[in-house]
């Protein structure tokens, strides 16, 4: 039953790329457990949503229920599988994406390592790490948000006006 709810969701999502392709496409890294909340993920995704982005999650991807190397194109020394599972998903959709968030739980060490890990290895998209310490999500984030919503907006349309692809 697992594997075709995460079916499900999988089609969802890139039934989503597919249809809003013309939309700021932003990829979530982030653990479940952050990405789901309704007070933390679901009120980013909810104001991502209202600037006009679509929202796509790196949990979410064709090698999480599979043994899968693709992460070690990025590093070979990582062995938490959530973590791995999340690097899988960059993978997966790098080329679709506009933008990358990465959701950093502030007392979770392999978070804090991994995330940094990847911010400094993926230079060709563009990305933000919001650290975590809160319930609640406050104006300082939605103003980071919006700001990073904004570069990736203006770099998208930049693209369009001088046809680079």
């Amino acid at each position: 039953m697992q594997k075709v709810y995460d079916n499900k969701k999988l089609k969802k999502q890139y039934e989503l790329l597919a249809t809003n392709y013309d939309k700021v496409n932003i990829l979530v890294v982030a653990h479940p457990y952050i990405s789901y909340d309704k007070y933390i993920g679901g009120e980013i995704e909810k104001y991502l949503k209202e600037l006009g982005a679509n929202i796509i999650y790196a949990d979410i991807n064709k090698t999480k229920n599979e043994k899968n190397d693709t992460y070690k194109k990025l590093t070979n020394s990582i062995y938490w599988k959530p973590s791995i599972n999340l690097i899988n998903g960059i993978k997966e959709y790098e080329r679709y994406i506009d933008g990358i968030i990465y959701l950093t739980a502030f007392p979770c060490g392999p978070d804090s390592l991994v995330n940094e890990l990847l911010i400094r290895r993926i230079k060709n998209i563009p990305s933000i790490n919001l650290i975590l310490d809160e319930q609640e999500i406050g104006a300082g984030i939605y103003t980071r948000l919006e700001s990073f919503f904004d570069i990736l907006d203006g770099k998208r349309n930049l693209k369009k006006v001088s046809g680079i692809k």
